[in-house]
C-alpha cells in the first residue's frame, strides 16, 4: 500500500522514505488521553483526577497508608515515563511531606499481565470457600448488565 508518493513532477525514483509514516507528537498524545480525556472530547475525569477523587474520600490515615503502598500495574504502566507522571500528579495534589512509595511486585515485562496474575492468586486462595458473595453469576450479569458490581470487603467503597 502506498502511503505517500512524491509529487509526479519530481521524477525521482521511489525510496523507502516514501513509505514511512511520521508520528511526531502523536505517539505522546495517545498516552496523554489517560490523563486528559477532554483532548478527544470525552467529558470524564482523567486518571489523576480519579485518583484524587478516591483520596478525598479517605481519612488522613487511610490516605497515607494507600500512598505508601501504591501499585502501578497493567499494560498502560509500560508506557515510558508513566510511573513518573503518576507520581508527579499525586505529589501535586498532596502535602510536600506526604510519603509516596510505589511498590511494584512484578518485573517490568510482567506488568501488563499482573492484574490477571493477581486475580489468579486471589482465586487460588479462595478456591475452597464460598466466593459467591463477591462474584457475579451469569444470570445476575444478564439481568443487571456490565455496570453491576457487588460491594464486598475488597471494593473501593470506604
Amino acid at each position: 500500500m502506498l502511503l505517500y508518493q512524491a509529487a509526479p513532477e519530481s521524477h525521482r525514483p521511489v525510496a523507502a522514505e516514501d513509505y514511512q509514516i511520521r508520528l511526531w507528537t502523536d505517539r505522546y498524545r495517545g498516552a496523554e488521553l489517560l490523563f486528559q480525556p477532554s483532548i478527544i472530547g470525552l467529558e470524564c475525569a482523567g486518571l489523576s483526577e480519579a485518583l484524587e477523587t478516591i483520596c478525598m474520600q479517605l481519612t488522613r490515615q487511610q490516605k497515607q497508608a494507600m500512598l505508601q503502598n501504591l501499585i502501578i500495574i497493567g499494560g498502560n504502566s509500560r508506557i515510558k515515563g508513566f510511573d513518573e507522571r503518576i507520581l508527579s500528579e499525586i505529589r501535586m495534589h498532596n502535602h510536600q511531606d506526604t510519603t509516596i512509595n510505589v511498590v511494584n511486585q512484578y518485573a517490568p515485562d510482567q506488568r501488563q499481565i499482573s492484574p490477571w496474575l493477581g486475580a489468579a492468586k486471589f482465586a487460588r486462595t479462595w478456591n475452597n470457600q464460598d466466593i459467591s458473595s463477591f462474584t457475579i453469576s451469569k444470570q445476575e450479569y444478564e439481568e443487571c448488565g456490565q455496570g453491576y458490581l457487588k460491594e464486598h470487603r475488597l471494593s473501593n467503597r470506604v
